[in-house]
């Protein structure tokens, strides 16, 4: 997806439709929707098939030397009001990442994964 963003906008740059000095700034490059990572694991769990046991933890148990904001999605109105560029779903750019992959299987419920427990060491259940 970033190579993709990023060819349309030199495109439109270097065809003299957008003027230098007017898009100056930071831009925020990520697929539309929001999700948590919770929710993200659970898609990729649920997309390529995989079964294990996923466990939610909150942001205060999540031992990161840096506080953590309790809600931080990326606005992508910039990019879109300056270059027209509307991002693709974050679902539909995960299955084609996984798809290309090759990690893309039979779609299951994420609700009916409770085979194994994930943890990751250092971590607290």
């Amino acid at each position: 997806m970033l190579a993709q963003v990023t060819a349309q906008i030199l495109y439109r740059i270097l065809g003299g439709d957008l003027d230098p000095e007017r898009i100056k700034g930071i831009y925020h490059v990520t697929n539309g929707g929001q999700t948590s990572w919770f929710d993200f694991a659970r898609a990729i769990l649920a997309i390529s098939g995989r079964r294990c046991r996923l466990l939610p933890i909150p942001t205060r148990e999540y031992l990161a030397p840096a506080r953590r904001p309790a809600y931080s999605v990326l606005n992508n109105t910039k990019i879109r009001e300056t270059f027209g560029l509307a991002l693709p779903d974050w679902e539909l750019s995960l299955r084609q990442c996984l798809e290309d992959l090759g990690f893309c299987g039979d779609q299951v419920e994420s609700d009916r994964l409770p085979i194994k427990s994930l943890r990751m060491a250092g971590y607290p259940r």
